[in-house]
């Protein structure tokens, strides 16, 4: 498994989380820890890092595009779920890190 096919889906939760912010729901984060984590468990670091960033432009685009009322609702949704997909891969980064 690579991590290549979980870019898609890492994107379309940034944007169901920015909908989300947008309209005032609380929902629309839920795919962003499931991508990040198959984005680390993929084996390539090199290509997570590559498609971390590009999460990371595509989320600072859309923060800049959402609206100001909803930034901060959309700053915590990415923040969870980072937070979160980081929590799921801590198996994986643990050893890797020490």
């Amino acid at each position: 498994m690579g991590p290549l096919p979980f870019a898609p889906l890492l994107l379309l939760g940034i944007e169901r989380a920015a909908r989300a912010a947008r309209d005032g729901r609380g929902q629309g984060w839920g795919l962003i820890p499931l991508a990040l984590a198959y984005l680390i468990y993929g084996g390539y670091p090199e290509v997570a890092y590559i498609e971390a960033t590009l999460a990371a432009v595509w989320t600072l685009w859309r923060f800049a595009n959402v609206g100001s009322g909803a930034r901060a609702r959309f700053a915590g949704k990415i923040a969870l779920g980072g937070a979160l997909g980081i929590a799921l891969a801590l198996p994986l980064l643990v050893p890797f890190l020490a």
